[in-house]
């Protein structure tokens, strides 16, 4: 085919020109090894972080410790955050670290096979440095940590017992506000007030039930005497009952205070047919006048009922809302006193938390700059750069034999 290559030619030039490829593979080693002498050397120091797990203590389970929950995941990125390198580089004092990015540049983080386990490195071109770098970052990070999430400066304590004093004075003072309104608490005298005044209420209830009941009787004798049939003389049975009718009238006064209108009759009863009618039409006009006033009085009752039922209810608000403030008072002063001594126990449990497993210690030999892996990729490279060469050559020359 017109667009096959024949590589016969390509070859026999490799294989001709082979020491120019080993020119250009060793030349490239040999720059390679220079520019790598020329480099600073770089050192690193490691140190290894251990978290170590701690119990929590919980003396009541309405207050939740949520910080020894957090996700051990998190301390390589807190570990180079700016705050604490900021710390940091206060503590070197370094002029050629002056910024938390120039000194992020230089250290790393790595996870061990257990999230317990962090190493940190530090890399510099002065291995005591590199040693102390990392030495100082590790333990401002264990400082740093511990007092966040273990509070081993007492910060924590500290804000607790400063809410305990005020929620001990916000007690006191609900607790004196309830004992002054004791004093002045008309509850008591309400509810006797009111209790009478129910009492007096059912009485005049049961008396007006009774004139009612008592003018239905009389209304019933009165038209029995007034029938037209009826015209013999007012017998002995009819004086009777309009004696028990004007005798039921009058023991209305001994079952309520009501001022009764005597009956004008100077007999209790009559045969006259005409004055007994008019004695029980009499009985009658008193009994509506005492039902009158009787419902006027029982208005007055009823509004003065209403009036001390919310009297009463004003002061039992007012006595349950100060009771309910020095119960609130008291429960959150309960709860800052168990929160205060769980954070005084977890303060002084300084075996727990976050800890320096090992300190860095003076790197002897540097990582970088590595002569023998430079010098091998200096050596591939001039390989592929002198061979490519040749190629390009022979390439030329067949194209322009062309």
């Amino acid at each position: 085919m017109e667009d096959e290559i024949d590589l016969r030619p390509y070859i026999d030039s490799l294989r001709k020109s082979w020491y120019l490829i080993l020119v250009s593979a060793v030349s490239f080693t040999i720059i390679a090894l220079v520019i790598s002498s020329l480099l600073s050397p770089k050192y690193e120091a490691n140190a290894l972080i251990i978290v170590k797990s701690s119990d929590i203590i919980q003396l009541d389970e309405r207050i939740r410790d949520t910080s020894q929950s957090q996700p051990l995941n998190s301390l390589p990125e807190l570990a180079i955050s700016d705050e604490l390198l900021q710390t940091v580089i206060t503590k070197l004092a370094l002029n050629n670290i002056n910024h938390v990015e120039q000194l992020r540049k230089i250290l790393k983080t790595t996870q061990g096979s257990s999230t317990s386990f962090i190493q940190f490195t530090a890399s510099y071109d002065d291995p005591e440095l590199a040693a102390n770098i990392a030495s100082i970052w590790a333990t401002e990070f264990v400082n740093h940590v511990n007092n966040i999430y273990f509070d081993y400066d007492g910060g924590q304590l500290q804000f607790y017992e400063d809410q305990l004093v005020e929620a001990e004075s916000k007690l006191l003072n609900a607790e004196e506000e309830l004992i002054s309104y004791q004093s002045i608490n008309p509850s008591g005298i309400i509810s006797n007030t009111l209790a009478a005044y129910n009492q007096r209420q059912l009485d005049y209830l049961a008396a007006q039930q009774d004139l009612t009941f008592l003018a239905q009787d009389v209304e019933a004798h009165l038209t029995t005497l007034t029938e037209p049939a009826n015209a013999q003389p007012v017998s002995f049975a009819d004086q009777y009952l309009a004696l028990s009718l004007q005798l039921r009238l009058l023991n209305l006064e001994s079952a309520a205070p009501l001022l009764l209108q005597p009956i004008d009759s100077t007999n209790l009863t009559t045969e006259n047919r005409l004055e007994q009618t008019a004695t029980l039409e009499s009985m009658l006009t008193i009994l509506d006048n005492q039902s009158l006033a009787l419902s006027e009085t029982l208005t007055e009752i009823e509004s003065q009922i209403v009036d001390l039922q919310q009297q009463l209810e004003i002061a039992n608000t007012e006595f349950a809302r100060l009771s309910r403030e020095v119960t609130i008072a008291e429960s959150t002063y309960n709860l800052l006193a168990l929160k205060v001594e769980e954070e005084n126990i977890t303060s002084r449990n300084t075996g727990e938390g976050i800890r320096l497993a090992s300190k860095p210690s003076v790197p002897i030999k540097p990582v970088s700059p590595d002569f023998i892996r430079n010098g091998i990729i200096g050596f591939l490279f001039g390989f592929i750069v002198g061979t490519f060469a040749l190629i390009s050559k022979q390439w030329w020359q067949i194209y322009n034999q062309q």
